[in-house]
């Protein structure tokens, strides 16, 4: 019985909703990613400058050089209109190995383009 002397047995829901302000919606859309250098199916040696242009509708973060599942390292800034790294590829046996280029935007999307090259 409330304070009006009314009695109610009837049980009260909630609900609760969240949703996104105007500007935070959820980014959903991957990067691209392009290697640029060195060319598929080319013979490299020495100190190699891995290239990739990368772009994303919300802006990249990074783009991760990889051989096989080995990282060799992380590019944050363009030099130019690429995306960079040197590879030193010096210790490695004679042979064919995958580069990756893995290029991340800024809500953790991906994208991926690998070629191969002949040590």
């Amino acid at each position: 019985m409330d304070n009006a002397d009314n009695n109610s047995d009837a049980s009260r829901n909630f609900s609760i909703s969240s949703s996104s302000s105007p500007g935070t919606e959820v980014d959903t859309a991957s990067p691209t990613v392009k290697m640029i250098s060195p060319l598929d199916n080319s013979t490299v040696y020495g100190i190699v400058k891995l290239k990739a242009s990368a772009s994303d509708n919300k802006g990249v973060k990074k783009v991760a050089f990889y051989y096989g599942s080995t990282l060799i390292g992380n590019s944050t800034t363009k030099e130019g209109e690429y995306y960079g790294i040197e590879w030193n590829s010096t210790a490695l046996n004679a042979g064919k190995y995958v580069i990756t280029a893995t290029a991340y935007d800024t809500s953790n999307n991906s994208s991926m383009d690998l070629i191969t090259v002949q040590v």
